[in-house]
């Protein structure tokens, strides 16, 4: 071959070789260029989309508590402040996160100075270092943002515990009363939203303390166990205004005060038995939904169900010593057919349990009312001594009871200290039932109980031995039960 031939082979060669090496080290770049592209697309596809999702609106919020100083942010309905610490908050700082235009604006009142100008946006309401508490606040949205959203919010006021939700400007707190708010929380609703409402509650329960929350149906507290319910707590998050309120009948106590939106009523530490309950709604809340509630009893079990409405039903006892053991809340719609039952009971009394109990037909029992009848209509006389003449109320049942060899000292309070003591709902007929008319701790009447809330009895001066109602408690008002008393002299 030569020298030219050699040469065109070569060139040939190297140009074969050349063409490879560029198909090599271009074909990566293109790929890595087509995957740029790719990616790019992709993300601009994404933040197209992006820009097309709404973000629902955000608000945050801290408070500056005394002693504490300012407290970290929070948000959407969750509290800032404290409870139960009697701390008073001093100033609030609010702000919202939002793609939509507008804003939030507040005033608050605050000790010495009354209603304070609005502010927006994080900037202070209230005072810093002057030791001054707030006592009532305003809250409103401004822009496409108060169209579009409703802002609701309660605080917890001195003494008086958790407000109703309110909304849009209205005040919330008190003025005049010199009260400190203590916590407060704040949230956002669009408006429009179908109304929505979740129930939670809880029992202190002695031994255990408090119980987990449980929500709507389920039953707080114990059953066969024998164990008192102490107090009670229940709550209500919702979209709508307004709150759930509750009042509990507490041993020695009695009804105690209104509280709502999970504070405590009854006692904590005490070992007091809770014995009746009252639950209503306001607001909003009582416009769209109806609440229901049972209790199991002492001795009693499950009683009926009772209804929320006009201030709530009563459920449970009254005077009858029995504690509450149990409780199931139920929260339903507007139009939900009701549960409560009027033949179902929900509240017991102690009159109640007083004409529960039969009349004498047999035995000593009815020989012991039969003997005391036959002096009904003879004068009452102080210090008497005579069936046929005339005697006080203890000189009756001394003189009747000693017919049947029973030996009574002629004095209501001692006679009260004789035989066995038993409960309103252990009485039978022939039984002494003892009242403490004047609260001195001292029995000052006595009656012979015949069954179905009756007695017989010399009542006063001016009076003649009759039969009347036992007259020891009226429904929840007069006399307490613990001003009463019950013994059996002869067991039947």
């Amino acid at each position: 071959m030569n020298k030219k031939g050699i040469m065109r082979k070569l060139e040939t060669y190297f140009i074969v070789v050349a063409l490879l090496i560029g198909t090599l080290w271009m074909t990566p770049v293109n790929k890595v260029k087509a995957t740029e592209l790719a990616t790019d697309t992709d993300a601009s596809t994404a933040d197209d989309n992006t820009s097309e999702e709404s973000i629902d609106p955000s608000i945050y919020y801290t408070t500056h508590v005394q002693t504490y100083g300012w407290q970290d942010d929070v948000s959407n309905g969750e509290m800032s402040g404290t409870s139960g610490e009697s701390k008073r908050l001093e100033g609030i700082k609010i702000r919202v996160e939002s793609e939509i235009p507008g804003g939030i604006e507040y005033s608050v009142h605050c000790q010495t100075y009354g209603w304070m100008k609005y502010v927006s946006d994080y900037a202070m309401a209230g005072t810093e270092g002057e030791s001054k508490r707030l006592e009532s606040i305003r809250i409103r949205l401004t822009g496409q943002l108060g169209e579009e959203y409703d802002v609701l919010y309660r605080v917890h006021r001195q003494t008086y515990g958790w407000t109703d939700w309110v909304k849009n400007g209205a005040d919330c707190g008190t003025t005049g009363e010199s009260k400190r708010l203590e916590g407060i929380q704040i949230k956002l609703v669009k408006k429009g939203e179908a109304p929505y409402a979740t129930l939670k509650y809880t029992t202190h329960v002695q031994t255990y303390g408090w119980l987990p929350y449980v929500s709507s149906g389920q039953s707080s507290g114990t059953s066969g166990e024998s164990k008192r319910m102490e107090a009670l707590k229940i709550d209500i998050d919702s979209n709508l205004t307004g709150g759930v309120h509750y009042q509990v009948h507490c041993q020695n106590y009695g009804w105690m005060g209104v509280k709502g939106n999970s504070d405590l009523a009854g006692t904590e530490g005490e070992s007091k038995r809770l014995e009746a309950i009252r639950i209503y709604l306001t607001g909003e809340l009582a416009e769209h939904y109806d609440i229901y509630y049972r209790t199991h009893i002492q001795s009693l079990g499950w009683l009926g169900w009772a209804y929320g409405g006009n201030g709530g039903a009563l459920s449970g006892t009254e005077a009858c010593s029995r504690r509450m053991e149990a409780v199931q809340i139920i929260l339903v719609e507007k139009g939900t057919p009701r549960l409560d039952n009027e033949a179902i009971r929900s509240f017991v009394t102690l009159e109640d349990v007083l004409w529960s109990h039969p009349e004498a037909t047999s035995g000593i029992q009815k020989e012991i009312i039969d003997y005391a009848l036959k002096y009904l209509d003879v004068p009452y006389v102080y210090g008497g001594k005579s069936l046929e003449e005339g005697t006080d109320c203890s000189g009756f049942t001394m003189l009747v009871y000693a017919k049947f060899g029973v030996n009574l000292p002629h004095n209501a309070d001692w006679q009260a200290h004789c035989g066995r003591p038993v409960s309103f709902f252990e009485l039978k007929a022939g039984d002494l039932l003892f009242r403490d008319n004047d609260g001195d701790g001292s029995m000052d009447h006595v009656m012979i109980y015949i069954g179905r809330n009756k007695v017989i009895h010399q009542p006063m001066p001016g009076g003649k031995c009759c039969i009347d109602d036992a007259k020891i408690y009226w429904n929840g008002v007069g006399m307490n039960p613990a001003a009463a008393k019950a013994v059996r002299l002869i067991e039947y």
